[in-house]
């Protein structure tokens, strides 16, 4: 991947590709101005994973849809990510369905959602959200 510069779509889901892994995937994501669709669903990434890949995805501003189910980034992996989504005008649909984010995590990406106005969905089932989060992002 580090050398086909036209990739548009990459499914990794249910992997192992875990929060070591990441560093690696993290770098080859690096200014992949055409990719378009990610899916790293199911991989148990972690936070670190996410952090790892938030500070990549940043510099990719033509992904349009994020799957990043069932990883459990859970509250620090979901701050880092909100961190990226203001910076990314092209993101429509991101998808972190069970991935033990708690209210604080819930409220970052509330706070991200003020600054993106290009998101339409985003996906946060079977988390551990309680009133105060569904308050924010409400």
């Amino acid at each position: 991947m580090r050398t086909h510069v036209r990739l548009h779509m990459l499914f990794l889901d249910s992997n192992c590709i875990t929060a070591k892994g990441s560093e690696g995937l993290s770098e080859c994501l690096k200014n992949k101005q055409d990719l378009r669709v990610f899916n790293i669903d199911n991989n148990n990434i972690g936070p670190m994973g996410a952090i790892n890949l938030a500070t990549q995805l940043t510099t990719n501003y033509g992904l349009s849809k994020l799957y990043c189910d069932s990883n459990n980034i859970g509250e620090d992996g979901a701050e880092a990510i909100s961190e990226c989504m203001e910076m990314m005008d092209s993101l429509k649909k991101i998808c972190f369905e069970n991935n033990a984010i708690k209210d604080r995590g819930v409220i970052a990406l509330a706070k991200a959602l003020e600054e993106n106005d290009t998101l339409l969905s985003l996906y946060l089932e079977n988390n551990q959200i309680t009133q105060v989060g569904a308050k924010e992002i409400g």
